[in-house]
C-alpha cells in the first residue's frame, strides 16, 4: 500500500498527517476516519485523497513534414480511474471540527483562542541578563577615526559653513517660499486674432478731413475779427488791459440814468425788425434786419470832450453783433450815412475796434456811403458771457481815445491819420445785427455821460 497526500481545498498546498488546517491559507481540513485505502481502492465522494503515481501519459508519434496532424482520443482502457481525481470537498462545520479533535487526543486545534504556544529550548534574544547595551552609565566604546563635525570653529569640508558651538539659527535656502516651475505643457494659449491692416484710403481721408476742420477755424475767426469792411487804414495804439486804476468821473453830467423810468425823454424809435424800450429799470434795444441801429442820448447833441460810462447785459448769443456808441458824430444827409467815431465790441468774442468813419473814396463802388479808418482793435480778456453785465467806461479828450472794461485799460489811442478829426458831435448808443439770421438785443441797466471841457481837438 503506497504513501497517500492531502492537499488543501482552497489553495493546493500538502496538508501534513495529524493537520487539520492548512499551514499556508489556514483552511480547515479534515483527516477521514476510515483507514487509508490502497492504491486500487476506490474513494468515496468528497475524499481529499490523490493517488501518487502519475497518469498514464497519451504517447503520439510525431507527425512527419508535410503530413496533418490528428489528435487521437484515448481509449477505455487508457482512460485514468475516476478515483484519481479529487472528489469536490464538503465544508465541515466549526462545531464539527471541535467535536472531532476533542474525541481524537494528541491533534488539538491549532491556532485556539486561550491555548499556549509550545516551548522552545532556544535562548531568548537579546539575552535577558547581561549590560545593557549601549552602556546606561557609559563609557562609551572608543570611536576609530575624528570625531565629525569637529569642536571649535572650523569649516565643515567642502560646504563652506563654519560650525559653531550652541544654537545656530537656521537660514532658509534661497528658493524658500518661491513658486516651483510649472510641471508638464505650458497652459494653452489661444492664438490672437490677426491684425487688421488699416486702408491707405482711409487714413487719407481723416488727414483731409483734419485739415478741413483747421482751415473752417481759422476761417471762422477772421471772419469774426473783421468787423466791417476798411477801405483807409492809419497806425493804431493798442494796449492790453492792464491795472491802471479807472479815474473817478469828472465834469458836468450831462446825463445819468438807471432806466427808473423816461424822464430824460429817450427817443424810444421803433419800426419793424428794430426798435428801443424802457422795460424793468433797463434801456432794452433790438436789431433784427443785419444793420445799424442808432439810439440818441438826450442832451448831447453837440459834445467835445467827455466821459461815457455805460453797463449793459447781452440778452441774445449772437457771434455777430456788436454793441457800443457812435460819438462826435457829423450832420449829414441820411444818403451819406454818417460820419464819426465809432466803439464796437462784439457780443460773444470780445473782440473790439475803434474807428474814424469818413467819406468814402473817389473811386467807390456804388452804393458805398462811408469808408472807415482803424483806430485800435484786438480782444478783451475774458470774452463777453450772454447774461453777464459788462462795465465799458469811454474817455475822449482831444484826438486822444481811451477805452477801459470793467475797471482795467483796455487801449488808447490817437486820431493821426490823414483826414481832419472831428473835433466835436452828439453821443449815440449803437447796435448792429449780424446776417445769420439772429436778432440782436442788448439791455443798458446804467448810462452816464460827462462833459469834461470845450477845448477843441489838440492837431
Amino acid at each position: 500500500m503506497s504513501t497517500t497526500k492531502r492537499l488543501c481545498p482552497q489553495c493546493g498546498t500538502q496538508v501534513q498527517p495529524g493537520q487539520n488546517f492548512c499551514g499556508n491559507c489556514g483552511t480547515p481540513c479534515r483527516e477521514p476516519a476510515s483507514a487509508v485505502p490502497s492504491e486500487t481502492d476506490t474513494s468515496p465522494a468528497g475524499s481529499l485523497l490523490q493517488p501518487t503515481e502519475p497518469r498514464p501519459a497519451l504517447s503520439q508519434a510525431p507527425a512527419a513534414a508535410g503530413e496533418k496532424t490528428v489528435r487521437v482520443q484515448p481509449s477505455e482502457e487508457q482512460q485514468p480511474p475516476q478515483s484519481a481525481y479529487p472528489a469536490p470537498v464538503k465544508p465541515y462545520s466549526h462545531a464539527e471540527m471541535v467535536q472531532e479533535d476533542a474525541a481524537r487526543p494528541g491533534l488539538a486545534e491549532f491556532p485556539r483562542a486561550g491555548a499556549s504556544y509550545p516551548t522552545t529550548n532556544e535562548p531568548a534574544y537579546p539575552p535577558a541578563s547581561g549590560p545593557a547595551y549601549p552602556p546606561a552609565n557609559g563609557p562609551y566604546p572608543p570611536i576609530n577615526g575624528p570625531i565629525y563635525p569637529p569642536a571649535g570653529n572650523t569649516t565643515y569640508p567642502g560646504a563652506g559653513i563654519t560650525s559653531h558651538n550652541g544654537p545656530v539659527s537656521y537660514t532658509q535656502p534661497p528658493a524658500y517660499g518661491q513658486s516651483l516651475p510649472p510641471v508638464g505643457y505650458p497652459p494653452y494659449m489661444a492664438p490672437g486674432k490677426p491684425k487688421r491692416r488699416i486702408n491707405p484710403l482711409f487714413i487719407a481721408l481723416g488727414v483731409v478731413l483734419v485739415v478741413l476742420v483747421a482751415l473752417c477755424g481759422i476761417l471762422a475767426v477772421t471772419l469774426s475779427s473783421a468787423m466791417a469792411p476798411i477801405s483807409h487804414s492809419s497806425s493804431s495804439n493798442t494796449a492790453s488791459a492792464s491795472q491802471t486804476p479807472l479815474p473817478a468821473p469828472t465834469g458836468k453830467a450831462i446825463i445819468n440814468d438807471n432806466f427808473g423810468d423816461n424822464n430824460n425823454n429817450w427817443n424810444l424809435f421803433q419800426a419793424a425788425g428794430y426798435g428801443a424800450s424802457i422795460q424793468k429799470h433797463t434801456l432794452v434795444m433790438s436789431e433784427g434786419n443785419g444793420k445799424i441801429f442808432l439810439e440818441h442820448v438826450p442832451g448831447a447833441q453837440s459834445v467835445a470832450n467827455f466821459r461815457l460810462d455805460m453797463t449793459y447785459t447781452q440778452l441774445q448769443d449772437n457771434n455777430q453783433a456788436y454793441v457800443g456808441a457812435l460819438f462826435r458824430r457829423q450832420s449829414m444827409p441820411t444818403s451819406q450815412g454818417f460820419r464819426g467815431y465809432e466803439l464796437k465790441i462784439a457780443a460773444s468774442s470780445g473782440q473790439y475796434a475803434i474807428r474814424k468813419v469818413v467819406d468814402p473814396p473817389a473811386n467807390h463802388a456804388p452804393g458805398e456811403v462811408n469808408a472807415a479808418i482803424n483806430l485800435a482793435s484786438g480782444s478783451l480778456d475774458n470774452t463777453v458771457q450772454p447774461d453777464k453785465s459788462i462795465q465799458t467806461t469811454l474817455i475822449v479828450q482831444g484826438t486822444s481815445i481811451t477805452l477801459y472794461v470793467n475797471g482795467k485799460l483796455v487801449t488808447t489811442c490817437d486820431d493821426s491819420s490823414s483826414t481832419a478829426p472831428y473835433d466835436t458831435g452828439s453821443v449815440n448808443l449803437l447796435l448792429q445785427g449780424g446776417d445769420n439770421g439772429i436778432p440782436a438785443k442788448v439791455a443798458f441797466s446804467h448810462f452816464a455821460l460827462y462833459d469834461t471841457g470845450s477845448s477843441g481837438p489838440s492837431i
